[in-house]
């Protein structure tokens, strides 16, 4: 090496961080920004600073300043001017107000490269060594939010390995110009901030609230803030829930009579046609059957199974649900799907570039049309072409059409790498369908059907051996709810997606009882959420099946209209 020519050549990128934050996460370093470097020869270790001047980073470095051998050099953003002295493990300490400067001196980035001996060139992408939150508000202007964390612990420098003291405080985070709050907090565990205390203090023009860290997000145990990762919480603000006690309450967008009351019912045989868009109840004194037949522009779908699954279809019941969420989504959210075709076309390639897939029609006939014509379904076509006849969730096979998230899913042939129908808008961390906990309590299934109903957000639900005896769980959808005197749901308006043959005019909503009592077949105390039969007329018993979930799909058009903002939905 020429004695001079030996000056290094470090790039740092910020490809991977969020310095000078835009809407993305992504950004750039600006002038007179300042990295701190320590460059380590195996012996010894030395601190230099660099800083931006017109592009280039300053004071330029000389490798032969450092010794032989290779250099470990390890690169942080922002300078850390307390902790320059100790190259090794500081102690450090998060800032409770983010307004402002606090967040941008605490948001550290760290960066590690290894240039072997006679090596001038390295380049640094840096990643974060915090956790970031990112909090977004709907239908609440005037929302604030601290965030709870812990706020003391320490930093290798050379490392970047973090470490964390259960010293806890709240943090004020700073506001972005989309109305968005966001802070930086340590990695560390989530368990607590998933009890009393929680994660969030909530204030609103109607008090103050908590809201607490999710036990799971996107069916995997929720157990930790990772360094680097960010966490986006979605809050939707409604004017107070109006007093439900003896309403009901449909899912949003449909165009339907509501329930007349038992005693103002016509009769109907058997096998009778009934008019499009009525109720009625079957004539039969074992059993109580209480109906709504479909009918064009009604706003709800009840997609159908083949009868007796000669289309190898038996296992697909959550399939059949997540195309009733599905066709609501679509046509509900038709305004923005037309901008985004217009867009992108109405069609998708696999990422091997093998495959091409049609975004299938949002139109809906029933599958046994009463003149006797069969129609299948295009968006339950797709999940009988592309997935096995193996059971799954519905909320996955919601995720999975727009996102292509194919957790849970039971994907064959190409349907192995089909990418989602909307991927330019939505990605897979973004939530669109939710899951209730599991075997939900009477507490828990009334607080998220209120929830979904008043957000406008569609319904999905799985029941226990309502089949038969051993069949295990069965996904079907939920489309409005009746609530009792004392403002709890006491009765549902569902689709059946078995037994095809026996729905009058080909496609039906079915009224049931909702109960809360303990399940004889556990050993559990606490009560949980029961679909029950309505009392047949004869005195018989009736029957009753556990519900085991549910699940809301939500239209996302907080994240549509940030794409089309000039659509009206």
């Amino acid at each position: 090496m020429i004695p001079g020519d030996d000056i290094l050549q470090l790039n740092f990128s910020t490809i991977e961080t969020r310095t000078d934050l835009d809407g993305t996460g992504a950004g750039t370093f600006s002038e007179n920004d300042r990295i701190g470097l320590y460059i380590n020869n195996g012996t010894t270790v030395e601190y230099r600073e660099l800083t931006l001047i017109s592009g280039e980073w300053q004071p330029r470095l000389r490798r032969s300043e450092f010794g032989q051998g290779a250099l470990t050099i390890s690169a942080h953003y922002p300078i850390q001017p307390e902790l320059i002295e100790a190259a090794g493990t500081n102690e450090f300490t998060i800032a409770e107000d983010q307004t402002s400067e606090g967040y941008t001196q605490t948001d550290l980035l760290f960066s590690q490269r290894t240039l072997p001996e006679g090596e001038l060139r390295a380049d640094f992408s840096f990643t974060h060594a915090l956790h970031r939150l990112r909090i977004q508000f709907t239908g609440e202007n005037d929302a604030s939010v601290k965030i709870r964390s812990r706020l003391t612990g320490s930093v290798n420098l050379l490392t970047g390995e973090i470490s964390t003291e259960d010293s806890f405080g709240w943090i004020t985070l700073r506001k972005n110009t989309d109305g968005s709050f966001e802070a930086v907090i340590f990695p560390q565990p989530t368990d607590a901030f998933q009890g009393d205390e929680g994660l969030l203090k909530i204030e609103t023009t109607s008090g103050e609230s908590t809201y607490r860290a999710p036990e799971s997000l996107n069916e995997e145990p929720f157990v930790e803030f990772r360094a680097g990762a960010q966490l986006t919480i979605r809050l939707d603000f409604k004017q107070s829930s109006p007093d439900l006690a003896n309403q009901s309450i449909w899912v949003y967008g449909l165009n339907v009579p509501d329930f007349p009351g038992e005693d103002k019912l016509p009769t109907y045989g058997l096998y009778d046609k009934v008019e499009p868009g009525i109720w009625f109840r079957k004539d039969r004194t074992f059993e109580e059957i209480q109906k709504l037949t479909w009918k064009e522009g009604c706003g709800w779908y009840d997609c159908n199974k083949s009868p007796e699954y000669n289309e190898d279809d038996a296992n697909t019941c959550w399939a059949a649900s997540a195309s009733n969420l599905i066709l609501w989504w679509l046509n509900q959210n038709k305004a923005y799907i037309d901008a985004y075709t217009a867009d992108w076309g109405n069609s998708v390639t696999s990422v091997n570039g093998k495959y091409e897939y049609e975004l299938p029609s949002s139109d809906f006939l029933p599958l046994l049309a009463p003149d006797g014509s069969v129609n299948r379904n295009a968006v339950f076509n797709f999940f009988k072409v592309y997935c096995q006849n193996i059971g799954s969730w519905n909320s996955s096979g919601v995720r999975w059409f727009i996102t292509g998230d194919n957790t849970n899913i039971p994907t064959e042939f190409a349907g192995d790498d089909f990418p989602g129908f909307f991927t330019h808008v939505f990605s897979k961390s973004d939530v669109i369908a939710i899951d209730s906990s599991r075997s939900p309590s009477e507490e828990d299934f009334n607080k998220f059907i209120v929830n979904a109903l008043l957000n406008k957000q569609a319904i999905g639900f799985t029941v226990y051996d309502i089949a038969g005896k051993n069949t295990g769980n069965h996904a079907l959808v939920i489309w409005g709810a009746e609530f009792d005197a004392e403002g709890k749901v006491s009765h549902i308006y569902y689709c059946e997606n078995n037994y095809a043959d026996q729905d009058v005019n080909g496609a039906v909503i079915s009224r049931m009882q909702i109960g809360y009592e303990m399940d004889p077949a556990s050993s559990s105390t606490r009560e949980y959420t029961f679909l029950k039969t309505l009392p047949p007329r004869d005195g018989s018993p009736a029957k009753k099946y556990r519900i085991t979930s549910l699940c809301a799909v939500d239209l996302r058009q907080d994240i549509w209209a940030e794409k089309y903002p000039s659509v009206t939905p």
